[in-house]
């Protein structure tokens, strides 16, 4: 099994580049993986690039963590504001259960967005659509706030949602430029 010139992984004998940079196997093939697309509109997308992608999707996703946990800080301002007619600290509970599942199913719509269709599929479209969908949510959120009464987990979380907008951005870039 031949090793890659390039990044060193051991590749089968009858590739013709190497599985993990995309870099050619022998001298009688292109110095790259071409990259256009095929018949059902999937975009082949070099090993390096797709590396590339992964992470940006890793950070993009990674953001969601110290969102979910911003939460139970936004309570003691943030959170307890946006309920203010909410008494019961328990239906106060029940509203950050209802907010996390909340994230879960938005996550698992993104990873179906960016990794599956966007970056798996190489089509630029999907994290198009994931963009949009992203800075929708985020300007209908900014559009209900009470700025008066955010506190300083509600500013972090806003920061965070505009770096994953940002990371989304760069993800459906690499792809419809590749």
């Amino acid at each position: 099994m031949p090793y890659c010139s390039s990044c060193g992984f051991n590749n089968l004998e009858s590739v013709n580049f190497c599985t993990k940079c995309g870099v050619a196997m022998h001298s009688n093939v292109p110095a790259q993986m071409p990259q256009s697309g095929n018949s059902t509109g999937v975009k082949v997308l070099v090993a390096s690039v797709k590396k590339e992608l992964d992470d940006l999707y890793k950070g993009f996703i990674s953001l969601f963590v110290p969102t979910i946990l911003l939460m139970k800080y936004q309570s003691e301002g943030g959170w307890d504001a946006i309920f203010s007619d909410v008494y019961d600290k328990n239906e106060v509970t029940f509203i950050l259960v209802f907010f996390v599942i909340f994230m879960g199913v938005f996550i698992g719509l993104f990873h179906l967005l960016l990794k599956v269709q966007a970056i798996n599929k190489g089509k630029d479209t999907w994290a198009l659509v994931a963009f949009i969908l992203l800075l929708t949510v985020e300007v209908l959120t900014l559009g209900t706030s009470k700025f008066s009464l955010f506190n300083w987990a509600d500013w972090f979380s806003e920061v965070l949602a505009i770096v994953q907008l940002t990371l989304c951005f760069l993800i459906w870039k690499k792809i419809k430029d590749n």
